[in-house]
């Protein structure tokens, strides 16, 4: 949960600026974060998003004309209630909140939203591992719910697969209880009388994915333990090999000695947000160039046009000449 508050507005020689305190409250507390903006700082995030995104913003900030002549107690009063409201909205959506400008706007550092991802994704795995293997299903909506649970959990499942330190027991032990949870799906979806065909197709296509994920999960963890034996074969037997290089282990830099699996998996979560922010970027650009090579392909051609028509005028005004000249030839 995030609550925005502009409690004041400071006022400068030209401007106000607004004061900001953001409110991310966590299991372990709430943290605060602040920033003093000005009212164009506001308008020009809107437009940076805007651009990167191509998409017009959902939401709308306070008219500039109403403030632009009559700066009264109320009217600045009004625009910060806007202004709140605005950011309240922004980094409540999931789409925006880990975007770049809006982090850097608000002074958020950009793992915050990362590690309340983790923490919903570590609730949603406590509800799962609550439940035994034939929990009941209430209700349709109870439904979707469980199976966000399991999907989420699936997805904790594939990250923990691939760390340094897995611990195959645990996978196992997840994946087993998903497998329950599918079934305890699948059983209720067949019958569930309260839902129409359309969404009973959405649903089945839905559970599929999910269970399509499952099973591939589970073929890796099974074959993860099938090779275990064989790695620690290897290792053991390693000292009659003249090298001891292990083909394909990253090699450690300064930047990763003091960060454990976790934060190098936030730091790479960052690293593809900043790619994928780069990527909409170039594309942006790509499309601009595009739209640029366009007119300019249009402008050529009506200037082609031209050219053929006075070409054509041309062609007419030499005939003509010709025609005069025999003529006067003719007189002579």
């Amino acid at each position: 949960m995030i609550t925005v508050n502009i409690s004041s507005a400071t006022k400068a020689e030209d401007h106000y600026a607004y004061n900001i305190v953001v409110t991310v409250t966590k299991a372990s507390g709430n943290i605060f974060f602040k920033a003093s903006r000005r009212y164009s700082d506001f308008d020009r995030l809107r437009k940076s998003i805007e651009e990167q995104t191509k998409k017009k913003l959902p939401y709308n900030l306070p008219s500039k004309l109403s403030n632009l002549f009559k700066r009264t107690s109320n009217a600045i009063d009004r625009r910060r209630i806007e202004l709140s409201e605005f950011s309240r909205q922004l980094l409540n959506d999931s789409k925006y909140q880990t975007n770049i400008s809006v982090l850097e706007f608000f002074n958020i550092p950009k793992t915050t939203f990362m590690k309340l991802d983790n923490e919903v994704s570590e609730k949603r795995q406590d509800r799962v591992m609550n439940l035994d293997g034939n929990g009941t299903i209430e209700s349709s909506g109870k439904w979707i719910e469980s199976l966000k649970d399991v999907k989420s959990v699936l997805q904790n499942v594939r990250t923990k697969m691939y760390t340094s330190n897995a611990n195959i027991v645990d996978i196992k032990s997840l994946l087993k209880i998903c497998q329950h949870r599918v079934v305890s799906l699948e059983t209720y979806l067949k019958s569930d009388t309260e839902i129409g065909a359309g969404e009973y197709d959405r649903r089945r296509d839905m559970l599929r994915n999910i269970r399509l994920e499952y099973e591939e999960l589970d073929s890796s963890a099974t074959s993860f333990i099938s090779q275990r034996p064989l790695d620690e074969t290897i290792k053991e037997k390693g000292s009659i090999f003249r090298s001891h290089r292990t083909l394909g282990q990253p090699r450690e830099t300064e930047v990763t000695k003091s960060l454990d699996n976790k934060q190098l998996y936030q730091g790479q979560q960052i690293q593809m947000v900043k790619q994928d922010e780069q990527l909409e970027r170039l594309h942006g650009t790509i499309q601009r160039q595009k739209q640029l090579g366009m007119a300019i392909h249009e402008e050529l051609d009506v200037q082609n046009e031209i050219l053929k028509d006075l070409n054509h005028q041309v062609d007419k005004s030499s005939d003509k000449m010709q025609h005069a000249r025999r003529n006067i030839a003719k007189i002579i």
